[in-house]
């Protein structure tokens, strides 16, 4: 028998009270064995439900510091060009243009910072399977801090708007003016440059994340077993899951999902990195399979 499947002994709950069946299939021997078996089994493979958005993929690309600067500062620029006031005098047109300028480069960063904020989701308030995956694959204090950092940086920044506006509407000489708008430019670009190691972090959790499964509350199968014994093969052959396939072990460092359909019956498959059996010594790739098989 190239497989052998094991239901949990009963029903595991869920936040809605609801209980969802449970399986491990146990791969034991390679692919070349159980082709023939499941070709033999009735089943519809589907895709991805299109109305399920997958929590992780619509994370963007993290914008380095000078990015963000440079965006900045080139919107505030072109913002200022662009308009057209009408002033008594050259002192009344120039403070007005560089106020439009600060506002417009700290509403540009504010507004950049935020959808960082929005964009990755607070760990706390995630189902156990996904923070206890969090948890695996990064630094998950880290991770708090560096939200923490951008919200704490949007907050200066919007400070630093107030201040801005304050100062350019009680200047009354071009020299102080320019000083002031040098300053109020240079302290925007420091609060930015600060973040840099936060923004950096965030991208590479961000490309981590990503390759985290979307998992529904449905009757799902864990595919576990050793290395390059054909989990990954399985999957495939059985839902429309296009994972990565190679001859060498440990091909799969992450979760894959699929869903295949019985009846009417829709059944999620996991497929999960191989493991050598060992919950004393495991890796982090080893021991999202068994995060997958615990929930």
């Amino acid at each position: 028998m190239p497989y052998s499947l094991r239901s949990s002994p009963s029903m595991l709950p869920h936040e809605n009270n609801e209980t969802t069946p449970r399986w491990i299939i146990i791969i034991n021997v390679t692919n070349a064995l159980f082709d023939a078996q499941f070709k033999k089994r009735q089943f519809v493979r589907i895709g991805m439900n299109n109305e399920l958005k997958k929590q992780f993929q619509h994370i963007p690309p993290v914008e380095r510091a000078h990015q963000l600067i440079e965006i900045a500062f080139r919107t505030a620029q072109n913002k200022g060009k662009n308009t057209r006031i009408d002033a008594r005098t050259n002192f009344d047109y120039t403070q007005q243009i560089d106020t439009i300028k600060i506002e417009t480069a700290v509403n540009i960063v504010i507004e950049r910072l935020k959808k960082i904020e929005q964009s990755f989701p607070n760990h706390e308030y995630l189902p156990t399977f996904y923070k206890e995956l969090m948890s695996i694959t990064l630094d998950l204090d880290k991770y708090a801090n560096a939200r923490n950092k951008i919200q704490h940086t949007r907050e200066r920044c919007e400070k630093l708007q107030v201040i801005a506006a304050k100062r350019f509407e009680t200047t009354r000489d071009a020299k102080t003016l320019e000083n002031r708008k040098r300053v109020l430019f240079g302290r925007l670009s420091s609060l930015i440059k600060r973040a840099e190691n936060t923004l950096i972090f965030l991208d590479d959790a961000r490309k981590i994340m990503r390759g985290y499964p979307s998992i529904k509350n449905l009757p799902t199968a864990a595919i576990a077993g050793f290395p390059n014994v054909g989990k990954t093969t399985l999957l495939c052959n059985l839902s429309t899951a296009q994972a990565e396939i190679a001859e060498y072990a440990f091909t799969t460092k992450s979760i894959n999902s699929g869903f295949i359909a019985i009846g009417s019956q829709e059944i999620q498959l996991l497929d999960t990195p191989g493991t050598l059996a060992r919950p004393d010594k495991m890796n982090p790739v080893e021991k999202q399979a068994y995060c997958a098989i615990r929930h």
